[in-house]
């Protein structure tokens, strides 16, 4: 192995250990080094743009490494084509409209969702023989589309000749009419009833409309005698659905399983590789720091990322949590509020007044006490989402004790006041 090879090895080694797992395996691990004459290392990659994100991302690091020459080439690697003497089989007309990045290998699932994803691959690589039908629910934008898209596309690579069919159920829909109205419903018919696999969208979309729900269901009983694999998505369980009784029972009778919220590690993971798939290193700290929100969908993930990776490729500035935190500040989910507690609204009413807490709760009707011990009444009413009779029994009085306690507040100036200011200080305004 000559000097120039040891160092490309050596780089390596330092680049894994200081840039995320995800951006190794999508940029350096897919390099290939091959020597040639001199002392020139000849470097075969599988894109212009992994070159692009070498030379952008560790062109100091290759120069400490290699010196300031940079005795490296760089070549594009060629499909090669398939020799003329054998020809490509023929395969059936597919009507897949698939997005790309939706492969299992771009699903970033994390403890959460291992189960499901373990469930859609078996699905892709067993069509028909375990989870049958097999039913994803999730709120939209956790990845109901990705695995159903996954699906087809791991499908369609094992079995190149396979019958599948990916469509939304308003493509469904759309279909169905328009063979009714060229009086080509059979043929529909033959070709769904055909496939090997079915995979349909938004299932929640067919409500309310029984004609085409009784020809979804006599497809999916036909492919369910002959084998052939149904995936259904839907925003809601099966028997959250307005369908008939039939088809509910034909999904809980598969596997119905959910699509969970990543969590704060996982979110994080899903940042860098989507920074990585547009050649943008983002720091793990800084992902981290933008994952630590309260998201109620992955897709809020991807219009973060997208305004990050515009800011890197314009200024070419490396992303620091200040920096990230100034131009995606406005799209990060803000922190619940956190939830008021009887203990907090005792303790600043008692310094207030000046007074324990044991005080407001105990048994002397002085004046000052009084006044104190319906203003935290009223607070408590007002704050906590808690029944009456509770609150009552938490102050050692009755339920009418505490409703004219509270009404006592409203009517003098002094008490409304005192019980403005100790709301204020409670942070409710």
């Amino acid at each position: 192995m000559s000097e120039t090879a040891r160092r490309w090895r050596a780089f390596l080694h330092h680049a894994k250990a200081n840039c995320s797992p995800v951006a190794f395996a999508n940029w350096l691990e897919p390099i290939r080094s091959k020597e040639s004459e001199g002392d020139v290392l000849e470097l075969e990659v599988p894109n212009i743009y992994v070159q692009e994100y070498l030379l952008n991302n560790f062109s100091n690091e290759l120069r400490e490494f290699f010196g300031a020459a940079l005795p490296l080439n760089f070549t594009v690697a060629r499909l090669e084509k398939p020799a003329q003497a054998q020809p490509v089989p023929k395969r059936p007309k597919q009507r897949l409209n698939l997005n790309h990045l939706y492969t299992f290998d771009h699903f970033i699932e994390g403890s959460e969702n291992t189960f499901i994803k373990s469930c859609a691959e078996a699905c892709a690589k067993e069509p028909g023989a375990l989870y049958n039908p097999l039913f994803i629910y999730a709120p939209a934008g956790l990845g109901k589309t990705h695995l159903l898209h996954a699906i087809a596309a791991k499908a369609k690579e094992l079995r190149p000749t396979a019958k599948i069919t990916c469509m939304t159920t308003e493509g469904f829909i759309t279909e169905l009419v328009e063979n009714l109205k060229n009086k080509t419903i059979d043929r529909m018919k033959r070709r769904l009833r055909s496939l090997d696999i079915l995979l349909i969208d938004d299932i929640q979309f067919l409500q309310n409309r029984l004609n085409f729900e009784e020809e979804l269901i006599h497809t999916i009983e036909a492919l369910l005698v002959s084998g052939g694999q149904v995936v259904i998505t839907c925003d809601c369980t099966p028997s959250e659905l307005k369908l008939s009784e039939r088809i509910r029972g034909r999904f809980e009778g598969g596997l119905v399983a959910a699509v969970q919220m990543p969590g704060p590690e996982t979110r994080a993971a899903i940042l860098q590789h989507k920074a990585a798939l547009r050649a943008v290193d983002l720091p793990h700290d800084v992902a981290l720091f933008l994952s630590d929100r309260p998201y109620t969908s992955v897709r809020a993930l991807e219009g973060i990322v997208n305004r990050l990776c515009a800011h890197v490729q314009i200024t070419k500035k490396p992303i620091t949590q200040e920096l990230a935190l100034q131009l995606v500040g406005d799209l990060l989910p803000k922190a619940a509020a956190p939830k008021m507690t009887l203990a907090a609204i005792l303790e600043r009413t008692a310094e207030h007044f000046n007074i324990t807490v044991d005080e407001i709760k105990g048994k002397s009707r002085t004046a000052h006490l009084a006044a104190a011990r319906s203003v935290a009444m009223h607070l408590a009413k007002s704050l906590i989402e808690m029944p009456l009779t509770a609150i009552a029994s938490a102050f050692n009085r009755s339920h009418s004790t505490l409703l004219w306690a509270c009404q006592k507040v409203e009517e003098q100036k002094s008490l409304k006041e005192a019980a403005l200011t100790i709301r204020s200080g409670l942070g409710r305004v």
